[in-house]
This record gives C-alpha cells, structure tokens and sequence, in this order.
C-alpha cells in the first residue's frame, strides 16, 4: 500500500463553528485541510483518496472506474448523450448521499397529513396524491442512484453500514418506504389487506435491519472509531426512529386484517417494536442531552438535527395511542380492561407528547439563536448578508419531526378517552401539520430549483471549455 501524505495544522468544525458565531471570525482565516492519497491493491472496490476536511470526518472520493474516465474538455465531436451521460454519473450517481433519503420521509408524511387533515377538505385530499406522486418519484430516484452508486462503487456499501456519520441515515430510507406503505394503507381503506400488510412486513424487517445491524456495525463494532464526545448528535436516533414508525404503521393496519389471529400478531409484534425503540431512544436521548448540556447547541451547520428527537417522541407517542385505541376496540364493552389499557395508554402518549413540546422549544430556540439579531455575528458561512441561514438539505430535517407531532395532536384530539374531542390538540396538530406540509414543499421547491441550476451551469461550464479551447485553436 502507498500512501502519500500532507497535513496542515487544524482545527475542529465545531470550535470553528463556535468561534464564528461567538466572535465573527472568517472561515477562511484559520481553515486547512489533509488530504490522504491511498492506493490499496488488495481491496476491490476502485482506488480512492480520502480528504479529512476541518471536522476531520473522512470523506470517501471514489475515483471513476476506467469505463468513465474521461476528459471534462468535452470537444463539438462528443456526442451530447455522452456528454449528458458524464454528468449524471459525476453530479448525481458519484456525489450520491444516503442523506437525501429523508426526502422520500418529508414528502411522504406530507402526503398522509394532507390526506387526514385535522380539518378535511377535498382540495387537500387531491393535494394528498400529488404529494404521494412526488414521494414515490423521490422513493425510485433516490432508490436507482443508491443502487448505480453501489454498483459502481463496491465500497460506499460497506460505508453505509460501518462509517458512524453515513450510515445513520440508512434509517430514513425504512422510514420512508413505511411512509409509502401508510398511504397505500389510507387509500385502499380496508380494501387489499393483505398485500398491505405484506408491504408492512417487509417494512419490518427493514426497520429491524437499520436498527439491528447497522447499529450494531457503526457504533459498537471495532470496525471503526467513534467519538463519544462532541461529535455526537441527534442523528444517531435515526435507526432508531425507524422501528417507532414501523409500529405506528402496524397499529394503523392491524384492525383492518381479516383474521383475528392476524390482528393480535400485528398488535404485539407493533408493541414489541415500541418498547424496543423506547428502550433504546431513551439512552442515546440521555447521551445527547448530556451533549448538549457539556457541548452547548450544535454549531450552525448541524442546528437542523436539534428537530430529530421530536420525531422520536411525536411518533412514539401517536403508536402508543394507537395501541390503546386498538385494545378498546378489540376488548369486548362488558369487559373494563379496554378502556383500563386506553388510558394507560393515553397517560404514556401525553408523556412523550409533553417532552415533545419541550423538544420542540429547544430545536426553535436553538435555530434562533444562530441568527439575527439574537446572535451579534452568525457565522458567515451559512447565513446570508441579512443574517438569515441560508437554504441547505438541512432544512429536510424540520419536516418529519413537525409531521409526526401533528399526528399524535390529531389522535388525542380525537378525544376517544371520554367520548369527547379536545379541540386544542386538534388546532395544534393542524399547526404543526401547516408548519411541515409547508417547509416541505419550500424543500421540495428549493431542491429543483438547485439541481436545475446545477446542470445548466455544468452544461455553460463545458460550453465556455469549448470556447476556449476554439480560441486556443
């Protein structure tokens, strides 16, 4: 193995973070970076140099293999197919992130909020499947580039599963498949049961997946090292998420089966997921509030991921909601162990909904407190010349979250315990619906309008190379 080495003198991402926005300080004044150049013939995925950038995360630069190599002075003899082919592989297939799943989950729970709005309308159910339309369309895109990446880059898929930083997000994409899976579930309104629930199942076992073995090889394997300090963040509850979803899901379908049998499976195996992500999502909660308490708020670039535990807690609390609700059907009237569990039940819901709200609080005041005026110098490299921050894929992270404590305001809402609806929970859920229906289609906006951008300017990019090239000649 060869290696060729150049280090600077560094500081980390979150002290420069820090600095900038305590003290104003340029990001360019202090900045360097490592670059490592590694060729190892005995791996078989492509060679590869990695660039350890100011927060010393590695980031894996997978060269082309020798099919795409090829000059980026593209001459009027290259055929415009190529040329296009060249930039979908450079700009879409390579640069590829499993972060851009939690657009299938933003989209995805916008869709079913718009179809059970707190306060329904049929322009919001049309609303519903064009948002679904999108959804789906986010689920095969981002779906097709994960696989063409893993394909041509054998050793991104090892990352996904070891590299602490990437393979979080491998949650996002059981979340939203499952996200997928709930809006069928809505539309065929007990109608195809069973193919829901085989969707649900797979949905199942993919949670299970990212909660069992992709946390298993990120966090507690020797594969790799994991700093236990500051760099943990409310990311890693993202497997974790992922288990409450599909429980919520199961709850949404289990009294729809035809069967009685199959109902009580779907029932404890739902719970059984409940109390499994409760377990977990606690304790890496209680590493993540002791972060924030040692650490302070996550620097600017990472505010967004302060909205992660809301989701936890918002979806959690509508599962176990959905659990009671369930058990009073399915419990005979004669019997008083129905409406015991219901508000046993709704107790465990308005718990995690109260921490939820607290969670919530947190996320805004933190958001707050990185711009104008209530910071005296945000950091320049993420907020624009009023003081605002800038439009990023960070802002994904807000949608989820603000859709999973709509659904359990809307649930208590309904007010099943005492036969009488709570119309504060109602209006809240409608807020918190409004608030991510909203940021999600300002995403999904900003999300075309860059990549729009994006490969115009590529395309004048390589239009200006053959000018020069044209004068030269």
């Amino acid at each position: 193995m060869n290696h060729a080495i150049v280090t600077n003198n560094h500081i980390s991402q979150h002290q420069q973070d820090e600095q900038q926005d305590n003290n104003g300080l340029s990001a360019d004044s202090s900045a360097t970076t490592t670059v490592y150049v590694v060729q190892d013939t005995s791996n078989n995925d492509v060679p590869h140099c990695e660039i350890t950038n100011n927060n010393n995360t590695n980031i894996n630069m997978d060269k082309d293999d020798s099919i795409y190599t090829r000059d980026s002075n593209y001459g009027d003899d290259v055929p415009f197919f190529y040329r296009l082919k060249g930039l979908i592989f450079d700009e879409f297939i390579k640069a590829f992130s499993p972060v851009y799943f939690v657009s299938i989950m933003g989209t995805g729970i916008s869709s079913s909020l718009l179809y059970h709005f707190p306060y329904p309308a049929e322009w919001l159910e049309i609303c519903s499947y064009i948002m679904f339309g999108i959804t789906c369309i986010c689920f095969i895109v981002t779906t097709t580039l994960f696989i063409l990446q893993c394909w041509y880059f054998p050793g991104r898929f090892k990352a996904y599963h070891v590299d602490t930083a990437q393979a979080v997000f491998m949650g996002c994409y059981s979340m939203g498949y499952i996200t997928i899976v709930n809006f069928i579930e809505n539309i065929t309104d007990g109608r195809h049961t069973i193919f829901v629930w085989v969707l649900w199942w797979i949905a199942v076992f993919s949670a299970i997946y990212t909660a069992f073995l992709i946390v298993y090889l990120s966090f507690m394997s020797k594969l790799n090292e994991v700093d236990l300090d500051a760099k943990l963040n409310a990311t890693l509850l993202l497997p974790i998420v992922a288990i409450t979803v599909v429980s919520s899901s199961g709850h949404q379908l289990e009294l729809k089966l035809p069967t009685t049998n199959q109902m009580v499976v779907t029932m404890i195996v739902s719970f059984m997921l409940w109390c499994l992500s409760i377990s977990l999502a606690f304790m890496i909660m209680t590493i993540y509030l002791h972060r924030l308490i040692v650490h302070k708020i996550p620097p600017t670039n990472l505010i967004f991921t302060s909205f992660l535990p809301v989701g936890f807690l918002g979806q959690s609390s509508y599962s176990v909601m959905l659990f009671g609700v369930n058990l009073h059907q399915l419990i005979p009237e004669e019997l008083m162990w129905g409406k015991i569990l219901l508000c046993i039940c709704g107790f465990f819901s308005v718990f995690l909904l109260s921490f939820g709200y607290f969670q919530t609080f947190v996320a805004i005041m933190s958001i707050f407190s990185k711009i104008k005026p209530f910071a005296k110098s945000p950091n320049p490299t993420h907020t624009n010349k009023y003081g605002l921050l800038k439009i990023h894929k960070g802002f994904w992270a807000m949608t989820f979250p603000l859709g999973t404590m709509s659904l359990s305001n809307t649930e208590l809402g309904k007010g099943v315990i005492g036969d009488y609806p709570l119309l504060t929970f109602k209006v809240m859920g409608a807020i918190f619906a409004a608030a991510c229906i909203l940021i999600t289609c300002a995403c999904t906006i900003g999300a075309v309008v860059h990549t729009t951008k994006r490969i115009a300017s590529l395309f004048q990019h390589r239009s200006d190379i053959d000018s020069d090239d044209t004068c030269k000649v």
